[in-house]
């Protein structure tokens, strides 16, 4: 069972949340609060990489396939952590 089948209908998203965020920025449209804090998560998870300078200089386009599933692995771990500890508190996970 996925972690969101908890949740209600209206809170679960059918665009996937990356295609969301890449769409708002190619567009120039500001970002909720939430897609900003996965965006600088990505960014740090770069940057403690070792990935910061080549994102600077190539853009995310530039990276191999290898470096860029590392970042996902490590997204997508950091995120099952913090809403298995948001749903042991008793909060509603957010993204």
């Amino acid at each position: 069972m996925r972690y969101y089948d908890f949740l209600d209908a209206k809170l679960v998203k059918k665009t996937p949340f990356k295609k969301v965020i890449k769409a708002k920025i190619k567009s120039n449209r500001p970002l909720s609060e939430e897609e900003i804090a996965r965006e600088k998560q990505k960014y740090e998870i770069a940057k403690e990489l070792g990935l910061d300078d080549k994102v600077r200089q190539l853009g995310w386009s530039g990276l191999t396939a290898s470096e860029t599933g590392r970042i996902g692995g490590i997204m997508t771990r950091r995120n099952k952590e913090r809403r298995d500890d948001d749903m042991k508190s008793g909060n509603i996970p957010t993204w």
